[in-house]
């Protein structure tokens, strides 16, 4: 089988054929393009989804058109496929048909920044474990974790 570059390289260059030594029965070229296929669409739909206003702003065709050339020239780096497209908005600002828009990239790192956001919350174990003995005793619920999580807050009694 071919390395994973060649492999990767292949499955997101929409002019290339599968990889020569990929093996499947029917002809392995059209398994290769369906699985491109979800690939790529299923990229457009993480930036569609991560990139609502973007999308509203320049419409569903154009926005297909530009993702489908950022997915082509920038594959995921990251398992997260949340964290796909952080780069998005410095693609759009070299993005020749958006030039006429250069608010874009500004409403692209806003859409990301509330993306960072809502995913900021809690990651320690301790902050786990607190949430789940107050939802299981929500009389008891240790309100400083609002307070540590949300600077300026102030914990509800």
């Amino acid at each position: 089988m071919s390395t994973q570059a060649d492999f990767a390289a292949a499955l997101f260059d929409l002019g290339r054929t599968a990889p020569t030594d990929l093996f499947s029965s029917p002809a392995p070229d059209s398994r290769f393009a369906v699985y491109r296929n979800n690939v790529i669409s299923s990229l457009l739909g993480a930036l569609a989804d991560s990139y609502p206003v973007v999308l509203q702003l320049v419409g569903e065709a154009f926005f297909n058109a530009m993702g489908l050339t950022y997915v082509q020239s920038h594959p995921p780096r990251s398992r997260l496929l949340v964290e796909y497209g952080e780069d998005f908005a410095a693609f759009i600002e070299s993005f020749e048909p958006a030039a006429s828009l250069p608010y874009l990239a500004d409403v692209t790192r806003l859409e990301r920044l509330r993306i960072r956001a809502f995913h900021a919350g809690l990651r320690s174990r301790s902050d786990l474990r607190q949430l789940r003995a107050g939802h299981a005793a929500p009389g008891r619920l240790d309100h400083s974790l609002v307070s540590k999580r949300i600077p300026g807050a102030v914990a509800c009694t």
